[in-house]
C-alpha cells in the first residue's frame, strides 16, 4: 500500500474506487511521490530542502573564481592572492574568508565581488526605507535555515524579491521556489549576512529568543495570539531572556525587563 511521502503523516493512499466519490481523497502526485494533501507536500519539500542544504551537495558553482574577480578589480595584489590560495590548500576554508581575515579586503569589497561572480545584484538592506512584514507564503523554516528575507511579496503581479546571504545557495533556493511557488517570479539579491540576520530577528521574535511553538499550539488562532504577545514584548527596550514554557494546563511566559523579573501564566477559560 502506497503511503504519503511525508513521513510525519503516513496516511495510506485510498483505493481508486473511493476517490471517484470524493476528489479530496485523490491527493497529489509530485516528483514521483504521492502526498495526501498540499500541506503534506509543503512539509516534505521544506524538510528535503533543509536536508540538502546541510549536505552541501547542491551548492551553486561559478565559472568565475572569486580571487580573479578581486584581482581584476584591483582590490588585491597577485602576492596576496597567492598567500590566500596557499592557506586555502592547507585549511580548506573559503578564499573570501581568508582574504577578509588577513585584512586584504573588507566586507563590502567581498560582497561586491561575490555579486559579480554569481551575477546577482547587491542590495544594502540597511538603506531601505520601508520593508513589508513577511507573510506566510515564504516558510519561516527556510528563512531561518538560509538566512534570507523576502523584501517584496506582490500577490497581484505574482513576483517576490528575496535578499540572500550566501550566493552558493542559489541553485537549491531556485529549485525550492520553483516547486513551492511555480506561478511566481522570484528575483534574488545579495545582502550583508549580518544585516539580514538583524531583519529576521526583528520580524521573527521566536528566532531572536530561540523558542519553538509545539505542534499542539499551532492552530491559527492560538499561534497568532502567542505571536502577538511575543511581538509586543520583544519590541520593548531592555527586554531579555524571554522564554515560553508550555505546561499541561497553561503557558508560562518569563522574561527580564531591565532589572525586574516578570512571570505570566496563561490558562484556558474557567481554569
Amino acid at each position: 500500500m502506497t503511503k504519503c511521502a511525508n513521513k510525519k503523516c503516513g496516511k495510506e493512499k485510498p483505493f481508486f474506487i473511493k476517490t471517484i466519490f470524493s476528489s479530496s481523497l485523490k491527493g497529489i502526485e509530485k516528483n514521483g511521490n504521492w502526498f495526501c494533501s498540499e500541506k503534506c507536500f509543503k512539509e516534505w519539500l521544506i524538510d528535503e530542502t533543509i536536508n540538502k542544504h546541510h549536505s552541501r551537495e547542491y551548492i551553486s558553482e561559478s565559472r568565475m573564481k572569486l580571487g580573479m574577480v578581486l584581482l581584476d578589480k584591483g582590490v588585491i595584489t597577485p602576492m596576496q592572492l597567492q598567500i590566500a590560495l596557499k592557506e586555502q590548500s592547507q585549511t580548506g576554508k573559503k578564499i573570501g574568508y581568508i582574504l577578509l581575515k588577513n585584512g586584504y579586503i573588507n566586507e563590502q569589497e567581498l560582497l561586491s565581488a561575490l555579486s559579480k561572480q554569481y551575477g546577482i545584484s547587491f542590495i544594502n538592506v540597511e538603506n531601505l526605507k520601508e520593508i513589508n512584514i513577511p507573510d506566510q507564503i515564504i516558510p519561516k523554516e527556510i528563512i531561518f535555515e538560509f538566512n534570507i528575507f523576502p523584501l517584496i511579496v506582490n500577490h497581484k503581479d505574482k513576483f517576490i524579491n528575496i535578499v540572500i546571504s550566501d550566493p552558493t545557495d542559489l541553485r537549491l533556493l531556485i529549485s525550492f521556489f520553483n516547486e513551492l511557488l511555480p506561478e511566481y517570479k522570484i528575483t534574488f539579491f545579495l545582502g550583508n549576512p549580518d544585516h539580514i540576520e538583524k531583519l529576521i530577528t526583528e520580524f521573527f521574535p521566536e528566532k531572536r529568543f530561540d523558542f519553538v511553538i509545539p505542534d499542539e499550539y499551532k492552530s491559527i488562532e492560538v499561534e497568532s495570539k502567542i505571536m502577538e504577545i511575543i511581538n509586543f514584548i520583544s519590541k520593548k527596550k531592555d527586554v531579555k531572556n524571554l522564554s515560553f514554557n508550555f505546561l499541561d494546563e497553561s503557558l508560562w511566559l518569563k522574561f527580564d525587563w531591565g532589572k525586574v523579573g516578570c512571570d505570566f501564566y496563561f490558562t484556558k477559560k474557567g481554569k
